[in-house]
């Protein structure tokens, strides 16, 4: 189950990021890129969102990557839906941050304009467990790391 899951991560391109201030919710739609292990996807946004700050606050995270596009509404019942959860940080390490920018607008050429941005930020979620939904009523759980 777990190859499947890697699949999903590595064809899917983009997600529902939830982040969490004062005990309330937070999403954002975002486009990612996975790195070559399937095990962390990188993202790119802007100091001054409140994602952001949400994220500098409490890094634990939770992200929701689905495939109804590909099913449309008649298909519906086909759907795969994702929950991870992680933690997630502001990439510092030049060179893996140099390689996920380039990776993210390779595959997001629409994020360029953030990207030459002064607050641009390439942030990174590492995965410590997911939740896969496959229709109405298969569900997998797997414990990956330790957030």
């Amino acid at each position: 189950m777990l190859k499947k899951i890697m699949d999903l991560v590595t064809e899917m391109d983009t997600c529902v990021l939830a982040t969490i201030r004062n005990g309330r919710p937070y999403c954002s739609l975002m486009a990612y890129v996975a790195d070559e292990s399937a095990k962390e996807i990188y993202m790119l946004t802007d100091r001054a969102t409140t994602k952001y700050s949400n994220i500098m606050e409490n890094p634990y995270v939770s992200l929701l990557i689905d495939t109804r596009e590909r099913h449309g509404k008649s298909g519906r019942q086909h759907t795969l839906a994702l929950t991870v959860s992680g933690t997630c940080r502001p990439l510092s390490e030049a060179q893996k941050r140099e390689k996920a920018m380039k990776d993210l607008l390779k595959r997001h050429p629409q994020l360029m304009e953030l990207a030459g941005s002064p607050g641009a930020e390439v942030i990174s979620v590492s995965f410590s467990s997911f939740l896969l939904l496959e229709g109405l009523d298969k569900s997998y759980f797997e414990e990956v790391g330790k957030a």
